[in-house]
Formats: C-alpha cells, sequence, structure tokens
C-alpha cells in the first residue's frame, strides 16, 4: 500500500475513503467499505470514515484553534496528546467514546467558547497520516512510534459536546411540539 499509515487504520477494522484533497471522492463514503485494493489503486489522500465509536478533536490554528484548544485542556482538566500534525499547524486528537456515550448527539462545534476546534464523530471523515496538500503533509505527532493511537474520550468532554433531542431536552416551553427538535 502506498500509504503505509493506512495499514494502522485498517489493522484496527477502522473504514478508509478516497479523497480528491480533503473532499470524498465516492457519493456513498459513509456507507461503502473500500477494500485495501480499491485503496492501494488510490494515488490521492485517504480519509478515515468516523464510526460509532471514533471521536477526532480537530484543532485549526488559523482559527484560534490553539489558544481554544489550551482554554478547553485548562476547562475541563484534561490530559489529551496531538495524535496527527496537520499542514495548517494544527493537529488532531484520535479518542474512542466509551459504550455509554455511543449513540448520543454530539455538536460538531463550540464556536462562541472554542473557536478553530471541530469535534468530528460518526458521518464525518478526517484525512489521514500519510497524506498531504499544498501546505504539507499529516504526519504522527509522535515520530518514534509512528502508529495509531486512540484513547478514551474523557466523559466531561463528551457531555460538554453531547445533546439530547428528545421532547424533554430545552424546557422551553414556546417552541411546544417542536420543543426538542430544534436547539442541537
Amino acid at each position: 500500500m502506498k500509504n503505509e499509515a493506512a495499514k494502522q487504520y485498517l489493522k484496527r477494522n477502522k473504514n478508509l475513503t478516497t479523497l480528491n484533497g480533503k473532499t470524498p471522492i465516492r457519493k456513498d463514503w459513509t456507507e461503502k467499505k473500500l477494500s485495501e485494493q480499491e485503496l492501494s489503486a488510490h494515488n490521492g489522500n485517504l480519509g478515515w470514515v468516523l464510526g460509532a465509536s471514533d471521536f477526532v478533536v480537530d484543532v485549526d490554528p488559523k482559527n484560534g484553534g490553539k489558544e481554544s484548544y489550551k482554554k478547553l485542556i485548562e476547562d475541563l482538566s484534561l490530559e489529551l496528546a496531538p495524535t496527527v500534525s496537520t499542514p495548517s499547524g494544527g493537529f488532531h486528537v484520535y479518542l474512542s467514546i466509551p459504550d455509554e456515550f455511543k449513540g448520543k448527539s454530539f455538536r460538531k462545534t463550540l464556536n462562541k467558547i472554542y473557536p478553530g476546534i471541530d469535534f468530528l464523530t460518526k458521518g464525518t471523515q478526517c484525512v489521514i497520516s500519510g497524506s498531504a496538500t499544498d501546505k504539507g503533509r499529516y504526519e504522527w505527532v509522535d515520530d518514534l512510534f509512528d502508529e495509531f493511537v486512540q484513547v478514551p474520550a474523557p466523559a466531561n468532554l463528551l457531555e460538554l459536546i453531547s445533546y439530547s433531542t428528545d421532547v424533554a431536552s430545552t424546557g422551553n416551553s414556546e417552541l411546544g411540539d417542536f420543543d426538542g427538535i430544534v436547539g442541537g
């Protein structure tokens, strides 16, 4: 396989898709599992299609992400380490979602509090290590081991970005029958 890092994702049963730059090529990329041969035949970037147990904190410095990440770490007393550095000077933190949080809905951003951070979960993808853009390469942060590492996400972080879609979730009686649908 051209992208040696891709083997590590596949070894851990992660679903990968072909990308044009950072954009999935296939329309059915969230459902279609590509074979190792299909992935090897692709000359461009690859993306990790996040499943129900996958969670990536994507920090982009151009939007203030590094400062927001420091604030997030301090606010929640987190001990998280970047997994992959991105060409923009940002990074991805690979986490897993514990069983008690599977099936919950998660916000993609909290821009008013933490601008420049995207919280990627099921239904999204992230460009993997070994891929490149005109700005540079996606590379493992730990260049000594160069490996896929996914640690359990702290409960307080998942609680911060999760929301409920059930009827009693917002408590805003002005929404009537739409209460719980609007908001998250």
